[in-house]
């Protein structure tokens, strides 16, 4: 099976196959995935017809489920993001997804403030400058 998920966002991505749980996959903005095989087993994805298909395969004649493929692929849940801003009383609240940069959050801010991109904006938590590089999901803000 060969998945291509949003361009935009990460995902958590699980199938079933006959309507029995094949495997879960974390899946990256804009990566394709080929899946050959459950997580659980060692063994091949084979697709059989119910009349033709040996005992072994374990395909039960008459459920609703035989021959039904689902994906479901979940985008990834949003942090909220309160950003304390020097020239503000009240931080501003963003919401980005966590495979967002620092970069990223940065070029949000300056566009909820409607200011310029400011090549010298930093970032900082607690004592620590955030890199502009630095994905948004390893960025322990609960340890601040």
């Amino acid at each position: 099976m060969h998945m291509i998920p949003s361009p935009r966002l990460d995902c958590c991505l699980d199938i079933s196959i006959d309507g029995y749980d094949v495997g879960g996959w974390r899946v990256d903005a804009g990566q394709e995935l080929s899946i050959e095989r459950p997580v659980y087993e060692a063994k091949k994805f084979t697709f059989y017809r119910v009349k033709t298909a040996p005992t072994e395969a374990g395909i039960e004649s008459g459920r609703s489920e035989n021959g039904v493929v689902k994906c479901v692929f979940t985008p990834e849940a949003f942090l909220d993001i309160p950003v304390v801003i020097s020239s503000s009383p009240q931080p501003l609240d963003m919401n980005m997804p966590p495979s967002a940069t620092v970069g990223d959050l940065k070029r949000e801010v300056q566009s909820k403030l409607n200011q310029e991109l400011d090549p010298d904006q930093v970032l900082v938590l607690g004592n620590q400058v955030l890199s502009n590089f630095m994905r948004l999901r390893s960025v322990n803000v609960d340890a601040h």
